[in-house]
């Protein structure tokens, strides 16, 4: 309201009636009327210069896109030893290093590079989650660059129900399963043996998780780290044979 009553930005608010992230992310795309589009979750917080450190990177680096880096608000419940970023966001990068790892939790696009194909986030992700790193994949492939932006950060409050055991494996289960379908989807040919190799890799590496994670009895969170391993290739497990969880079904 204070940024509309001095008529220096216009707000506007659309619904999508589908449950579906990525139809809704498309409709934010459509609307999107400026040369840049930001994305943001709806339970983060951005810093006070986020924008401008977003925009300034983008622009010194000559890029397409800029990630930033999310951190967490912990209840006072949470257990001590479950406070720690590792369990639920990627290591921080430095400014301008070539993202290895995407999301649109925190993000800057040039609006052009989303605008020139039409639906860009593929609802076939919009249920199993995995829909903006599906669509990095993509436009990486057609030739665009994304890097970090560690200035750019927005923290994201948890709740308790986010810092628990079962809902860290969740979580790694649908990131094994999202990443090994990207993977067979973008395999030219060949695709049995892919999934075969990744029937045979989830089987391996999940064998060794579990048994570290025994091992590891004694310490929540090592037990927890490798527990998220074997939920990740448990993920990997079902993408092969063919199943995509619906996280968010």
């Amino acid at each position: 309201q204070k940024f509309e009553e001095s008529q220096r930005i216009r707000i506007c608010y659309f619904t999508q009636t589908v449950k579906n992230i990525s139809l809704t992310r498309n409709v934010a795309v459509e609307k999107a009327s400026g040369d840049y589009i930001l994305f943001i979750d709806d339970d983060e917080v951005a810093s006070e210069k986020w924008v401008y450190y977003l925009l300034k990177t983008i622009c010194q680096f000559n890029v397409d896109g800029a990630i930033g880096p999310v951190f967490p608000e912990f209840n006072p419940m949470t257990p001590k030893w479950m406070k720690r970023r590792e369990l639920f966001y990627l290591p921080v990068a430095g400014t301008g290093q070539k993202a290895m790892m995407y999301y649109t939790s925190n993000c800057i696009f040039r609006a052009n590079v989303l605008k020139e194909i039409e639906a860009p986030f593929d609802p076939r992700y919009g249920i199993t989650g995995g829909e903006d790193t599906h669509l990095f994949d993509r436009l990486e492939q057609q030739g665009a660059r994304f890097v970090y932006c560690k200035e750019a950060l927005v923290t994201e409050y948890l709740p308790p129900d986010r810092t628990s055991v079962s809902y860290l494996f969740k979580r790694a289960l649908k990131g094994g399963n999202a990443h090994t379908r990207r993977i067979i989807e973008f395999t030219a040919s060949k695709k049995m043996f892919i999934r075969l190799f990744m029937v045979c890799k989830s089987i391996g590496l999940g064998s060794a998780s579990l048994i570290l994670m025994l091992s590891r009895c004694t310490s929540p969170l090592q037990r927890t780290k490798w527990l998220m391993k074997l939920a990740s290739n448990f993920g990997r497990f079902l993408a092969a044979i063919g199943y995509h969880y619906q996280n968010y079904r």
